[in-house]
């Protein structure tokens, strides 16, 4: 048959991609479809994932430094941080 559904649960994959690291980096990304924009916390080692499926989307690293891509390539940086 096959081998049983195995997810980790540090980083909810099958097969486990952090093997038992507790630290992930998680990243905002928001993106749009039409005028209207979503957010979600995700892994960073999913952005790439998304910048293939969306036209524009916005990703903030924990050190709020921002990254803005248009049709998957780097538009632009921003920092957020409070000056």
């Amino acid at each position: 048959m096959g081998k049983p559904l195995s997810i980790c649960g540090v980083c909810h994959c099958d097969p486990c991609d952090c093997h038992g690291v507790m630290h992930m980096q998680f990243v905002r990304l928001t993106y749009w479809i039409g005028a209207k924009s979503f957010t979600l916390q995700i892994p960073k080692r999913l952005v790439d994932q998304y910048k293939s499926l969306y036209d524009e989307l916005e990703v903030m690293d924990a050190d709020g430094r921002v990254v803005v891509y248009s049709s998957g390539a780097v538009v632009k940086e921003k920092s957020n941080e409070k000056q």
